[in-house]
């Protein structure tokens, strides 16, 4: 399938992953885990910093899967990467701000997991949706020809 700007948002979000979690790993942790939302007082600590090291790596990781399921043209299933990346760590990203004192940093993290995940379930439901009608569009998910 050619490239169409569909694509954009499924690609943009790999690539962020990708390359934020690599942040903490090669570079600065403590500057990753402040841009991330966390208070200094868990930014300057070792152990807090031992912790989002181990899980920006497994962040690297799922932009990695993502950039896999693109370029074997497995749209459907980066879609549902997208729904559920989008949908539990938009929750538990607001959960830990929220928790340490920064709810509106939260909120932003909460709503653009929404968009993540609303993004991946439009590709997968409102393209179906069309299909039934009638309407022979391709988002990400490429079609069959007979």
């Amino acid at each position: 399938m050619p490239f169409s700007a569909y694509h954009l948002p499924a690609l943009f979000i790999a690539t962020t992953q990708t390359l934020g979690g690599i942040w903490p790993i090669f570079f600065n942790t403590s500057s990753a885990m402040i841009e991330f939302g966390l208070p200094p007082r868990i930014a300057y600590s070792p152990e807090g910093q031992t912790a989002f090291v181990v899980g920006a790596a497994r962040t690297s990781v799922i932009g990695l899967i993502m950039w896999m399921l693109y370029l074997r043209g497995k749209y459907k299933e980066l879609d549902g990467v997208l729904v559920v990346l989008g949908t539990v760590l938009g929750a538990v990203d607001y959960w830990v701000c929220a928790n340490e004192g920064l709810g509106s940093w939260g909120a932003f993290r909460l709503l653009s997991g929404v968009v993540i995940a609303g993004w991946g379930s439009c590709q997968l439901g409102l393209e179906a949706h069309l299909y039934r009608l009638g309407l022979k569009v391709q988002f990400l998910t490429p079609r069959r020809t007979i």
